[in-house]
């Protein structure tokens, strides 16, 4: 993380690491309830990847699953990157600005990523950098985000996905939680800062929790070391939420993908469940039906209320059909099926 950023939020009293699901604002104020309608999110679990040199484009088109061609200085998208047997080892938002691509991963799996992109550069020209310590970003969320924006005079994309650059920050529009819209801001901490500041007059000061439990509820996987090489994009929902193309070129992996998708032999997807416990269950935890025959099991998960957890977990599925569904735990925590805010098919 970029030591100027990180001391910024030192200073404001927010630390990586620090994140508290039902922590308040500087008046006392729930950072869930109704009147917390602009907040506030330092991003410090997630870093910068940059690509640059003549021949990016085509090196990254080669190696990811949605189609690069797609991503220009205002149309970002979600991309991911596969293992040759298909299996994804990265998930990212990826932009692009003054004609270089800069991809936003977490940082627990960017250090690995990064190593193996090296290792395919081989003669073509192009450029890796981690882009951390140059760069940062915070995510702003809530009903009133957008307006709080355009006062700060900020140019605000118009679609999820789309960006646009206002005085060396990028702005990357999300997809909505709740019918509310999230924005991801990254630039250099020198411009981040007056901004954060300026907003924060405005906003309430909010946490890295809360903008993990808004991306879990979006239906959107985080992938983390502890799912590295795990699931294949179909079962991570991927095809469903536009990131990955079928049109395109190859890329590792893709025969997996596209064979999956043709024979229809899925058995897995990823569904969005509600979890009766205040403390989180590890990743990886069991999910099971009545008759404690395992379903799947937990990829992420966040604190909900105070009494529950929203997870996302690969299930088989019938696990739609189930019954009931279970922590495969001494307790036998009670879950349940939540919405997906995009259809699974049938």
């Amino acid at each position: 993380m970029n030591k100027a950023w990180q001391n910024f939020l030192a200073s404001e009293g927010i630390l990586p690491k620090e994140i508290s699901a039902n922590a308040t604002s500087d008046s006392g104020q729930s950072l869930d309830s109704p009147d917390a309608s602009c907040r506030l999110h330092p991003l410090t679990t997630y870093g910068l990847l940059k690509i640059s040199g003549p021949e990016a484009s085509s090196f990254l088109q080669a190696q990811f699953t949605n189609d690069v061609a797609q991503v220009t200085g205002s149309i970002g998208q979600l991309n991911a990157y596969c293992s040759p047997k298909g299996r994804v080892l990265a998930l990212f938002s990826m932009v692009k600005h003054a004609d270089a691509f800069y991809l936003i991963v977490p940082t627990e799996v960017l250090p690995a990523f990064h190593q193996r992109l090296k290792m395919f550069v081989l003669m073509a020209k192009v450029t890796l950098e981690d882009y951390s310590d140059q760069h940062a970003c915070f995510g702003i969320s809530g009903a009133r985000a957008e307006t709080a924006l355009q006062t700060a005079e900020l140019k605000i994309p118009a679609e999820h996905y789309h960006t646009e650059v206002n005085n060396h920050l990028l702005i990357q529009k999300l997809p909505a939680v709740r019918g509310e819209y999230r924005f991801e801001i990254i630039g250099p901490p020198d411009h981040l800062i007056p901004l954060w500041e300026k907003l924060s007059s405005t906003s309430i000061k909010s946490t890295e929790t809360l903008w993990q439990r808004d991306t879990i509820l979006t239906g959107i996987p985080t992938v983390t070391t502890d799912i590295v090489d795990t699931f294949i994009p179909q079962m991570l929902n991927l095809d469903l939420i536009d990131a990955v193309s079928f049109t395109k070129g190859c890329y590792p992996g893709q025969e997996t993908v596209a064979r999956t998708r043709h024979l229809g032999k899925l058995k897995r997807r990823t569904f969005l469940l509600q979890i009766d416990t205040a403390h989180a269950p590890a990743i990886g935890s069991k999910i099971e039906d009545d008759d404690e025959n395992t379903l799947g099991q937990v990829i992420n998960v966040s604190a909900h209320t105070p009494d529950s957890c929203v997870a996302l977990a690969v299930l088989n599925l019938d696990a739609a059909d189930a019954k009931s569904l279970q922590l495969a735990d001494a307790n036998k925590t009670p879950a349940s099926l939540m919405t997906m805010p995009y259809d699974l098919p049938q």
